[in-house]
């Protein structure tokens, strides 16, 4: 007497086996086994398919055992995984995604040297909603220059295709520092935080072993690591509307092509330098000037060649302010001066001293020139880059 073959029924997107006792099994497109599913029911191989559609059964097959699913949990070589992680995978085998990806992210986070470094990525993935590509890799985001650079160094090319690293113990793992080495990506709630109004929003690709550190500060939303490759531009975000780039949890199609930069003009980059200089100089001494301040012309210049005419910019731009104020009558200068301060209330005035102790420090760490800040979204963002600027520059401080 012949056995019984299952009943098949085979849809563009789903396969359904019922079993000759009539139990029924099915998956979906995106089922981590869903292509051997098919290769099994085209060649009639019927025997064990049943294993192929259990989902922690297939895990731990395609992961070689590394992975396994008991209830609620997910382990790893036998012990139980965070819970963000755990959250993650759980959500997209009830959705019907294809596991694999994730489980290829999982072990390449295993191979990041640092167990503080894990346990940080996982109040980054907590705290965003950040895509994973399939092979492992998570995405995310970076402010730029317009011309691809850095905004610190001015020296890192972050054009797509390009993959910026450094040694791993050159970036700092310190959480608690949370402005220092290293290559930065951040998430889409950071972004306006940092240069939102001057800056190329990038795509990068980053290795989970190549993470070191997630800063304290700003919710978990950035980061630093020691590598990573930009793959593409996020040519729909705006500071005033910010938009994800992506909609699916896990992304394969995430390069853009660069814009076409701009050829570079026929003249002699040392005189350039030194005219940007003389005119970042002129424009603050006439700043300086104008609000009163007294002549300082200590600046960002200061290691570079480029100090001198940051200085006589400087020079030529105060005495333009000074010339450009009216005369006040000494008898009635202390009264007048009384009458056009501004007033400042207490928040403001907490907002420009959080501002100055940051600039003293960067100033003290010898940090470039940053004066983002949690303040960005409020309305006393002038206030705290007012008190950075005098606190990097070394100025006296106001209130």
């Amino acid at each position: 007497m012949a056995l019984l073959e299952p009943s098949v029924i085979v849809k563009s997107d789903k396969v359904v086996v019922v079993m000759p006792t009539g139990r029924q099994y099915s998956a979906q497109k995106g089922h981590v086994n869903f292509d051997q599913i098919i290769d099994r029911v085209k060649k009639r191989v019927f025997a064990g398919i049943e294993d192929l559609f259990d989902i922690p059964t297939a895990v731990k097959t395609f992961s070689k055992g590394t992975i396994e699913i008991k209830g609620e949990t997910v382990y790893y070589l036998g012990a139980p995984m965070h819970n963000a992680l755990t959250k993650r995978m759980l959500a997209m085998f009830r959705e019907g995604f294809d596991i694999s990806p994730l489980i290829a992210f999982t072990e390449n986070l295993m191979d990041n040297p640092s167990k503080t470094a894990v346990e940080e990525l996982y109040l980054f993935l907590e705290s965003n909603e950040l895509p994973i590509t399939p092979d492992g890799y998570f995405l995310a985001y970076k402010n730029v220059r317009k011309d691809f650079k850095d905004h610190h160094s001015g020296k890192i090319d972050n054009s797509v295709g390009a993959k910026p690293s450094m040694p791993r113990n050159a970036v700092d793992d310190k959480r608690d520092v949370t402005c220092s080495h290293g290559l930065h990506f951040c998430s889409l709630a950071y972004l306006r935080s940092f240069h939102a109004d001057n800056s190329v929003t990038v795509i990068v690709k980053i290795n989970p072993r190549d993470v070191v550190s997630i800063p304290s500060d700003y919710n978990n939303t950035k980061g630093r690591c020691c590598a990573y490759e930009v793959v593409g531009i996020h040519e729909k975000y705006t500071a005033s509307a910010p938009v994800e780039a992506f909609n699916k949890p896990v992304v394969s199609d995430y390069s853009k092509p660069a814009p076409k930069a701009e050829a570079p003009k026929a003249t002699n980059t040392a005189v350039d330098q030194a005219k940007v200089a003389y005119e970042r100089g002129k424009e603050q001494g006439t700043e300086d000037a104008l609000k009163g301040l007294g002549a300082d012309d200590y600046n960002e210049y200061r290691k570079a060649e480029y100090a001198a005419e940051f200085k006589r910019g400087y020079k030529d731009g105060y005495g333009v302010g000074l010339s450009a104020q009216k005369p006040v009558a000494s008898a009635t200068s202390s009264v007048v001066k009384a009458q056009n301060k501004p007033k400042v209330s207490e928040h403001e005035a907490n907002a420009y001293r959080e501002g100055y102790k940051e600039g003293s420090s960067h100033l003290h760490r010898d940090s470039f020139y940053d004066d983002s800040n949690g303040y960005r979204k409020l309305e006393y963002a002038n206030a705290y880059v007012a008190g950075y600027k005098d606190g990097y520059y070394s100025r006296p401080r106001k209130f």
